[in-house]
């Protein structure tokens, strides 16, 4: 008799949560706030691999070589609004880094 109950109980509650709109995006929501929470101690300890460094090295000195001393340097060497750019040899570390 018990478990007639609670199959019942699970089929019913299966039921009403498959035809409700409220439902999925409540827990799109929850699950959202819960890895924002995550996000910010899981970057601190997840460090960045080495060719991803070196490709930013070398994309560094590429556009140093490319542009030599120019004002269009110093032009992309100032963050936007956005904080893309930065001081030499940042890259696209300040982006990472964050």
């Amino acid at each position: 008799m018990e478990i007639a109950f609670v199959w019942g109980l699970v089929f019913k509650t299966r039921q009403y949560l498959k035809g409700s709109l409220w439902f999925l995006p409540l827990l799109g929501g929850i699950a959202g706030a819960v890895l924002g929470a995550l996000e910010a101690p899981l970057s601190r300890t997840i460090g960045v691999p080495s060719a991803v460094e070196d490709e930013l090295d070398r994309l560094d000195a590429e556009v140093a070589r490319e542009f030599g001393p120019s004002p269009d340097l110093e032009r992309a060497n100032e963050p936007d609004r956005q904080g893309l750019g930065g001081a030499p040899g940042l890259g696209g570390r300040a982006l990472i880094e964050r």
